[in-house]
C-alpha cells in the first residue's frame, strides 16, 4: 500500500514540474478567461473522458458525499446531427440526444479512471457543431464563432479543439477551417476519450500524450437553438474567412499568373464536372468562353478585360482558397463551394445561380442573407432559372429516390448568358463601391430570373418564415401554409414563364433572333446530353431491380 502511494505522489509531482515547464514555454492557456464564457460554452472540473462519457470526480457530483449539490447535466440545444459523406438529400439527420455524465464510482474498469491524474494544461473545448458534415454550417456557426469568442477575449487560442462527430471520421474540412484558431492537432471526441495507454504520443494538446483526464473542460454547442456569440467585428464570416487566409497565406500554391493580375477583372466561375449526378453547369464552357469576351457598359474606367477561371471546389482547400482570394467575382450554383466567397477580398461580388423552382426562405437563408447580415462584406446577386428548357433533372429526382424537397435544388442547369451579362454589367459599374451597390439593391437590380425579371422577396420571405413559426408552434396551420406557399411560387413561376415568351416575342433584331436560336440550339444539345449521361445507369438499375422481384416471384 506505501508503494503505491509513493509511486502515486511521483507520478503527481512529475505532472506538476511537467505543468510548471509547458507553463513557461507558454502553451497553456490562460485559465481567468473561463469565467466569461458565453452561454454556448459550460465548464466542467476535474473531469475524465471515457468512451463518449463524462465522468465527474468534484465531490459536489458525488451522491455519497456530504457536499453533493447534483450531478451536472449537457443538455444540447436543437443540434443536429448528419453523417458523413451524406449530405442532406436523404432526410437521414436526426437531434443529438443529451451526452453522458455521470459521477466517478468505486467500480472504474480503467486504471486511468481508478487513479486519475488531471491535466493542468491541457483544456479541451469539446465542440457539438450542429450539422457538422455541412462545410456552409460549420463555417458560418462553428468557426466563426470561434474566432469571435477569441477576438472578444472570452475564449484562449490554445485550447485543444475536439469536434464530436458519433465515432465517424472527420472530414478534410474540419481541421483546414479550424487549424487557424488553435496550435494543436484537431481530433474527436471518440479518439481522445478512448482507452489507451497515457503514454501514448499525440499531437492534440500541450501533453504530447494521450490525455483524458483535466482539472478544466469546456463543452460547447453552436448552429443549434442558441444564438451566436457577440461578434466584436461588423462582418464575422468575412472576417473569419480573411483569418483562415491569412493562416495559410505562406504555403498556398502558385497560379496561374493572368489570373493573378490586379488589373483585370478576375472572375472565379464554380463548377462541378460535367458528368456530375447533381446540380451541373452544363454549358459552363459557354460561361467561360463569354467571360472571356466580355465587355463592360459605356461609364466603366480602366477596364483591362478579364480574367476568367473554371474551378471545381472542394478537391484541394488550398486551391480553393488562394484562388478565392484573388477574385473580384465568383459565379456558382447554389451549394457549399459559394461559402468560399468569404476569403474573397472585401466588398467583392458573388452571383449565385438557383435551379429551377429553387426559391424562398430556404435557399435565402445562405448566401443572400449571410452576405446582407455580413455589413456587406460580399455583394450578393442573383439569377432564378424560371425557364424549364433551362433545366434538366439531377440522378435522385430521375430516380425517385432520396428527399423530395431537394431535388429542385439538385436540378442541372443550363445558364442564360443574357442574364450573366445583366449583372456583371451592374458588377463593373459598382465593383468594391458599397453605395453604388446598395442603388441597384434599391432598384431591385441585383437579384433577376433568367427572364430579366427583377426579383424582390426579401420581405415576403422573411415574414412567411415568421409567420409559419407562428404557425408550427399552434399546430396544424403549417401544412395550410405550405400550401399557399406552393400554390403562389407555382402562380409566379407561370407569370415568369409567360415574360419569357413575351420577351421571345418582342425580338425584331434579326442577329438578336439568330443568336437566341443558336443559344436555343445549344442548350437543347448540352441538356439532353446531361440526361442522357445519366439515364443508361437509372434504366440499368432499373432493369436490375425488375428481375430481382421476378426471380423472388
Amino acid at each position: 500500500m506505501a508503494h503505491t502511494a509513493d509511486r502515486w505522489l511521483l507520478s503527481a509531482a512529475a505532472l506538476w514540474l511537467h505543468w510548471l515547464l509547458l507553463t513557461h514555454a507558454g502553451l497553456c492557456p490562460d485559465t481567468s478567461v473561463l469565467s466569461r464564457l458565453p452561454t454556448q460554452c459550460q465548464k466542467f472540473s476535474k473531469v475524465c473522458l471515457d468512451q463518449n462519457v463524462y465522468v465527474l470526480y468534484q465531490n459536489q457530483a458525488n451522491p455519497r458525499h456530504e457536499l453533493f449539490r447534483s450531478i451536472t447535466k449537457l443538455q444540447l440545444r436543437n443540434i443536429t446531427v448528419d453523417y458523413y459523406g451524406f449530405g442532406d438529400v436523404w432526410g437521414t439527420h436526426f437531434e443529438h440526444p443529451p451526452p453522458l455524465v455521470r459521477p466517478a464510482t468505486g467500480g472504474e474498469e480503467t486504471r486511468e479512471l481508478a487513479q486519475p491524474q488531471f491535466s493542468r494544461c491541457s483544456i479541451p473545448m469539446v465542440i457539438y457543431s450542429s450539422h457538422l458534415y455541412m462545410y456552409s454550417r460549420f463555417f458560418a456557426h462553428t468557426v466563426t464563432a470561434i474566432n469571435m469568442m477569441q477576438q472578444a477575449g472570452v475564449l484562449d487560442n490554445r485550447l485543444s479543439l475536439v469536434l464530436d462527430t458519433f465515432g465517424m471520421k472527420l472530414q478534410p474540412f474540419h481541421s483546414f477551417l479550424l487549424a487557424p484558431f488553435t496550435p494543436f492537432d484537431i481530433t474527436t471526441l471518440s479518439h481522445m476519450s478512448s482507452r489507451q495507454l497515457r503514454e501514448q504520443p499525440e499531437s492534440y494538446s500541450p501533453d504530447g500524450q494521450h490525455t483524458r483526464c483535466f482539472w478544466n473542460l469546456l463543452a460547447c454547442q453552436f448552429g443549434g437553438a442558441d444564438p451566436q456569440p457577440p461578434a466584436p467585428v461588423g462582418s464575422p464570416l468575412w472576417s473569419t474567412g480573411q483569418a483562415v487566409f491569412q493562416h495559410y497565406k505562406g504555403s498556398l500554391p502558385p497560379i496561374d499568373p493572368e489570373y493573378a493580375d490586379s488589373s483585370k477583372l478576375r472572375v472565379l466561375i464554380g463548377v462541378l464536372p460535367r458528368r456530375s449526378r447533381l446540380r451541373a453547369i452544363v454549358n459552363q464552357d459557354q460561361v467561360w468562353s463569354w467571360c472571356l469576351k466580355f465587355k463592360p457598359p459605356q461609364g466603366v474606367q480602366d477596364w483591362n478585360g478579364t480574367a476568367c477561371l473554371l474551378h471545381e471546389f472542394g478537391k484541394d482547400l488550398k486551391a480553393d482558397l488562394v484562388y478565392s482570394s484573388q477574385a473580384d467575382v465568383m459565379i456558382g450554383v447554389h451549394g457549399e463551394g459559394l461559402f468560399n466567397a468569404f476569403f474573397m477580398p472585401l466588398h467583392s461580388s458573388l452571383i449565385e445561380i438557383r435551379p429551377l423552382n429553387f426559391t424562398g426562405h430556404h435557399p435565402n437563408q445562405y448566401m443572400k442573407d449571410m452576405a446582407h447580415g455580413d455589413g456587406d462584406s460580399i455583394f450578393w446577386w442573383g439569377v432564378n432559372v424560371v425557364t424549364p428548357a433551362h433545366s434538366a433533372p439531377g440522378v435522385l429526382e430521375l430516380q425517385k429516390r432520396g428527399a423530395p424537397h431537394t431535388w429542385s435544388r439538385e436540378r442541372h442547369t443550363f445558364v442564360r448568358l443574357m442574364a450573366l451579362q445583366y449583372l456583371l454589367e451592374r458588377i463593373t459599374l459598382t465593383r468594391t463601391d458599397r453605395s453604388r451597390y446598395q442603388a441597384f439593391r434599391d432598384r431591385h437590380e441585383h437579384y433577376i430570373s433568367d427572364a430579366l425579371d427583377k426579383l424582390n422577396d426579401t420581405q415576403r420571405h422573411r415574414l412567411l418564415h415568421h409567420v409559419r413559426s407562428s404557425a408550427a408552434q399552434q399546430g396544424g396551420g403549417e401544412r395550410r401554409l405550405l400550401l399557399r406557399e406552393h400554390v403562389g411560387a407555382q402562380q409566379q413561376q407561370q407569370q415568369q414563364q409567360a415574360r419569357v415568351q413575351q420577351l421571345d416575342g418582342q425580338l425584331q433584331s434579326g442577329q438578336l433572333l439568330q443568336q437566341r436560336q443558336l443559344e436555343a440550339d445549344h442548350q437543347r444539345r448540352v441538356l439532353t446530353a446531361a440526361v442522357a449521361d445519366v439515364l443508361p445507369g437509372v434504366q440499368m438499375q432499373d432493369r436490375q431491380q425488375q428481375q430481382q422481384q421476378q426471380q423472388q416471384q
